[in-house]
């Protein structure tokens, strides 16, 4: 601003400090991109926004709550979240452009890493609701920011109802699609339907919006090649998926097959991985699944299962398999009895026997790493086993309230297969190994008279003589 006016002077800083807009370019010396801009100028009540991840949705949400906090006297601005860490990343954005503003430093009366209050009175705080809401009782405010909300039971919106029954200001829920279920998606899905009510005002963005990022374009080619077309299409694009349905659609799976018999062979050039799934009590099989990498292609080369065998038969079995054609890794399911079995296998073959833990999120990645492979065209089915195909079908989708995707598995019908083939992609290729030292520290988890004490039901009082020492 360049004016010998002092008048002039006065009006032009009024003009630029009831804009939101003028006064995050003038005073925080930003310039917002488009679709912040609108989202900075709105003076609607409510107001939901769906986007996608680094798309600048926290740096303005932060310029929005310093705006407010500092025109207009005596505001209680709150910054919500699941979480600490989901808070602070928009708080935190408060902080450091309070700390690079001498202008808005001079006017800070107290600054520090959960509190922000001007000399007017107003104060922006950051707030963990968890997930109950009780963390957060017992506040009033003039605007609420709640971010990451697509991931919030409704539990706590009931919880959170006094506080989020705000004074005549802004509710502003924000946050990346989680799914087609909770308050997030209800609100989203009625107002942008037939029957939108106008009560709230939508803001929907993608990551590619971000155009003050010069690398966007070959930072999303970079995620789009290691996520599934589901898991790319919410996180970057902001598509709500449907939070029920075959995770391993039929159609993409025979879209990766190809006629050949199975054949047990070892060409001197590639990477053999073979991954077991040992028969826990149930209908389980042992299933041992062989898979070879070329480049960065991959073939299934052959698939068994072994009904009713102990850890000496599977055992038995998979060394066979090995002198036939030797391979560069085992990867055993290493829960419970499956320790049992790498510590029978590591007498004979020690040096490339791995266990691998699939549990919580790291199962769901190991899954997910099959499916991008099928999209991609990178990983070959036998056409001819029936048995293994259909086993694909066995594993739906869903969203947990907590907004995380849960892999389901029918309680009818085998899944041994895939998983034996998952523990052999996902373990055995080198870019997704797991260190085998965090993998025997989570065995430890797991007592040795427990582990015994399934051994012994599995083989009709211990025929194997293994006791479990090795756990």
């Amino acid at each position: 601003m360049k004016t010998t006016d002092k008048a002039n002077d006065t009006e032009e800083m009024k003009k630029w400090l009831r804009s939101p807009t003028l006064f995050v370019i003038n005073v925080l010396g930003v310039k917002p991109l488009r679709y912040q801009a609108e989202f900075l100028e709105s003076r609607s009540s409510k107001i939901l926004i769906v986007s996608g991840r680094q798309a600048g949705k926290s740096t303005m949400l932060a310029w929005k709550a310093i705006w407010t906090a500092f025109m207009r006297p005596n505001q209680e601005i709150l910054i919500m979240a699941p979480s600490f860490d989901q808070a602070h990343l928009v708080y935190e954005k408060v902080h450091q452009a309070v700390i690079q503003s001498k202008f808005l430093a001079s006017h800070a009366r107290k600054l520090n890493m959960i509190e922000l209050r001007f000399d007017n009175g107003s104060v922006i705080r950051c707030i963990t609701v968890g997930r109950t809401g009780d963390y957060a009782r017992g506040y009033s405010a003039s605007m609420v920011i709640f971010d990451e909300a697509a991931v919030v039971p409704e539990d706590v919106y009931v919880a959170m109802q006094p506080t989020l029954a705000i004074k005549g200001e802004q509710l502003i829920l924000s946050g990346t699609p989680k799914g087609k279920h909770g308050r997030f998606w209800d609100v989203y899905a009625k107002e942008t339907g037939p029957m939108k009510s106008g009560e709230w005002e939508i803001f929907k963005f993608t990551t590619r919006d971000n155009t003050s990022n010069p690398d966007i374009e070959t930072f999303l080619a970079s995620e789009r090649s290691l996520m599934t077309e589901a898991q790319y299409m919410q996180e970057y694009e902001a598509h709500f998926i449907d939070e029920v349905g075959a995770f391993f659609p039929m159609s993409l799976v025979l879209e990766n097959t190809d006629d050949y018999k199975y054949k047990l062979y070892n060409d001197g050039t590639s990477q053999y991985y073979m991954g077991v799934d040992v028969a826990h009590l149930g209908l389980d099989e042992t299933a041992i699944v062989i898979a070879v990498k070329t480049g960065d292609q991959f073939r299934v080369i052959h698939a068994e299962s072994l009904p009713k065998a102990d850890l000496i038969m599977a055992a038995g079995r998979i060394l066979e398999i090995v002198k036939m054609m030797p391979v560069n890794k085992i990867i055993v399911d290493g829960i419970g009895v499956g320790a049992g079995l790498c510590d029978i296998l590591k007498q004979s073959v020690s040096d490339f026997v791995e266990p691998l833990i699939l549990e919580g999120g790291r199962r769901l990645d190991a899954y997910n790493k099959i499916k991008l492979l099928l999209e991609q065209k990178r990983l070959i089915l036998n056409r001819s086993d029936m048995k293994f195909l259909q086993q694909f079908g066995n594993f739906t989708v869903k969203y947990s309230t907590s907004g995380n995707l849960r892999i389901i598995k029918e309680s009818v019908g085998h899944d041994d297969l895939v998983d034996a083939l998952t523990l052999a992609i996902f373990g055995g290729d080198v870019e997704y190994r797991i260190g085998i030292l965090e993998e025997m520290d989570e065995l430890f988890r797991y007592r040795a008279d427990v582990v015994t004490d399934t051994l012994q039901t599995i083989n009709s009082g211990g025929k194997t003589g293994f006791s479990g020492n090795g756990v």
